[in-house]
């Protein structure tokens, strides 16, 4: 099992998550766990992929039963092919899962101190924590429209060559920023301090998207 500690909030909502791996696990988000059991005892529901050979049925039956109960708790889910990925708020029901669902669990992420998980809640929806700084001095990431036009994306990129290394456009974004790709997902750059985030913002006006402020954990858990 692959333990991580929890940068920022998962949905801007969970500061804890479990990874499960079970073939077909799908299934309980798609027809409910009562269904799913249903199917493994044998009972086709015209749900059926190509990909059904594969799925263990007892396995499936047997994880569906595990973790009906925790369904019913304030938690979320997101499922896709045979992972089933588990996002709760509260420490206990996390350590319960853990527990219960321990021969399904591959990985799982959770604050890694109390002053972590304070600092997660209060701010977790806008600010990460990092044991350092991207490349050592970057305080932010500036989130671009994907709306963008290319036009005032090739005159910003224009404008920044003023600034040197006080901001960093990731690879991608620059491709976006110079039409090479037509379209880039949540494009971005790096920028060194409030400063210079206030210049940036300044210029892009209605074309920033979101700011992820990062904050060094060393600087909390004091």
């Amino acid at each position: 099992m692959h333990s991580q500690t929890t940068k920022k909030l998962f949905y801007n909502k969970w500061p804890y998550k479990v990874g499960c791996t079970v073939r077909g696990s799908y299934k309980v988000s798609q027809l409910g766990v009562e269904k799913t059991i249903i199917w493994c005892n044998g009972e086709e529901l015209n749900s059926s992929y190509s990909s059904d050979k594969f799925i263990d049925k007892i396995q499936l039956r047997n994880f569906s039963l595990a973790v009906e109960p925790f369904l019913k708790k304030d938690l979320q889910i997101r499922s896709e092919g045979h992972h089933f990925n588990i996002f709760c708020g509260d420490e206990v029901v996390f350590n319960q899962l853990k527990h219960n669902l321990k021969q399904w669990v591959r990985a799982t992420s959770s604050p890694g101190s109390k002053e972590e998980l304070e600092f997660l809640l209060e701010n977790g929806h806008k600010k990460s924590l990092c044991n350092k700084l991207p490349f050592e001095k970057y305080q932010y990431k500036l989130y671009f429209k994907e709306s963008f036009p290319l036009d005032q994306r090739e005159k910003f990129l224009k404008w920044t060559s003023n600034y040197g290394d006080r901001i960093h456009i990731a690879d991608g974004t620059l491709k976006f920023f110079l039409g090479t790709v037509k379209w880039k997902q949540d494009p971005f750059m790096y920028v060194e301090d409030r400063k210079m985030l206030s210049m940036m913002l300044l210029y892009l006006g209605d074309y920033s998207k979101k700011i992820l402020e990062y904050i060094p954990k060393d600087s909390i858990n004091t």
